[in-house]
């Protein structure tokens, strides 16, 4: 009967341990592991909405400001002035449309053989550079690992 009992010890070890972490012993130990718990499940999605609504500002703002400029020089100007305060008509979510498209045009150069073998030329001199060489690498790391 000795390899049952050992069999069983670290089952009911694991029932203590997961009793004793749910014992509730008051008011505020109840507050505080319900206050502990939803800082762990609200902290990442806060943060991850936090930085994907600073890229598409950051990545909207200045390509639609872009277009503006770009729109002016060739006598386009689309901009309107309300109360002192000139808006651009370029709508909202343009620029992450225009970089959408930039990026599949990338791929699509990339994925044939001219594009292959520019790419390749590219990384090697990017990978001399010495400070922009650790960049890159880290970069090239970690679209690797999730792609």
């Amino acid at each position: 009967m000795e390899p049952k009992e050992k069999h069983n010890l670290p089952e009911q070890l694991a029932e203590n341990i997961i009793e004793a972490l749910h014992v509730e012993r008051g008011f505020w130990a109840r507050l505080r592991r319900h206050f502990l718990a939803g800082l762990l499940v609200l902290t990442p999605l806060g943060v991850t909405l936090w930085v994907v609504s600073w890229l598409v500002n950051l990545v909207d703002g200045k390509t639609r400001h872009f277009l503006t400029r770009v729109l002016s020089q060739f006598g386009l100007d689309y901009s309107f002035t309300l109360f002192g305060h000139n808006y651009s008509v370029i709508p909202f979510g343009f620029g992450i449309l225009i970089v959408f498209i930039g990026i599949c045009f990338a791929g699509m150069i990339t994925g044939n053989f001219i594009g292959n073998w520019f790419l390749k030329i590219i990384e090697a001199v990017i990978r001399r550079v010495p400070g922009v060489s650790w960049i890159y690498n880290a970069a090239d790391q970690m679209s690797q690992a999730f792609f």
